[in-house]
């Protein structure tokens, strides 16, 4: 190249620089910045954030189905799966009066939404998709919270007073960044439960098709379980820094029919159920405290 085509390019530059400068760097925050307004703005549906795509709906909802439409391609539920990637889709709910969702623009696992008979309908083919952010849906109240063949998915930083899951084929977790008063669990066809809370007022599971429910709550004024012979449940101690273990639950109730139930290292005040059903881990005198807490049913 000549002498004189180079300094004819260097001239150019801050022309060019002028015009693609604002198109190409207008979009760049710092990390703290981003941080900043991902945790303020995602408190609004109006408010903006950055990398982050918004669809409003005029009609309301209540209620919200995650299903998956590929009717050949099954959700990831074998344990070799879960041990190489224990990533979940997160999904969190915030109460507003206008109703939509936010997410991430490269996050794959919504193919298409809409509101159907009060519910928002999410549909997926990818329901092993490796996550990216988490998806944010809003509107005034969340009772009913149903996944079908959806892969791992985690509902966080949720807050309601009561709320009711439906997990058909599925794995979900629900973190302890959730807070609920009532929690209603009806898992089926092979599911698997994980419930991590600090504290949970009642909780009422019904299990049926194999499906395993884990809960590692600190504390708990009742718990109501029914479920099939090959349905399990475990009661595990809830850790968290900084936070005194209490492990420490008022009232469990399950019927005969239920596979098994492990408690492990957890205070539990009365006990209704049969005692074959019970498979104990703890010291000699947590059993001892534990059995004379049973009424056989």
């Amino acid at each position: 190249m000549k002498t004189s085509n180079i300094f004819l390019l260097i001239a150019l530059i801050p022309i060019f620089g002028s015009f693609l400068g604002p198109k190409l760097f207008s979009e760049y925050v710092s990390k703290d910045e981003y941080d900043q307004n991902l945790a303020e703005s995602i408190k609004s549906l109006e408010t903006p954030t950055y990398r982050h795509k918004t669809e409003t709906f005029a009609q309301s909802f209540n209620r919200i189905l995650i299903k998956n439409t590929q009717t050949k391609q099954t959700a990831y539920l074998d344990d070799d799966t879960y041990k190489r990637n224990t990533a979940y889709n997160q999904i969190r709910w915030i109460q507003s009066e206008t109703c939509g969702l936010k997410l991430p623009y490269h996050n794959g696992f919504i193919q298409r939404s809409f509101i159907e008979n009060n519910t928002l309908v999410i549909y997926t083919s990818y329901p092993n998709k490796l996550p990216v952010g988490t998806i944010t849906v809003y509107s005034p109240s969340l009772s009913h919270m149903t996944i079908e063949n959806t892969g791992m998915v985690r509902l966080t930083n949720t807050v309601t007073d009561s709320l009711i899951v439906t997990a058909m084929r599925s794995h979900l977790e629900i973190d302890e960044q959730s807070s609920f008063n009532k929690l209603a669990i009806v898992a089926g066809n092979n599911s698997k439960i994980l419930v991590r809370s600090p504290y949970i007022g009642e909780a009422r599971y019904t299990l049926s098709a194999n499906s395993i429910i884990r809960n590692e709550i600190d504390s708990c004024d009742a718990m109501y379980i029914h479920g099939d012979s090959g349905s399990q449940v475990a009661i595990v101690p809830y850790s968290e820094e900084d936070h005194p273990a209490r492990n420490t639950y008022q009232y469990l109730r399950f019927n005969n029919e239920l596979g098994n139930i492990h408690i492990e290292n957890t205070r539990i005040h009365r006990i209704v159920g049969n005692k074959a059903n019970l498979s104990l881990s703890m010291s000699a005198r947590q059993i001892e405290q534990t059995l004379a807490a049973l009424v056989d049913d």
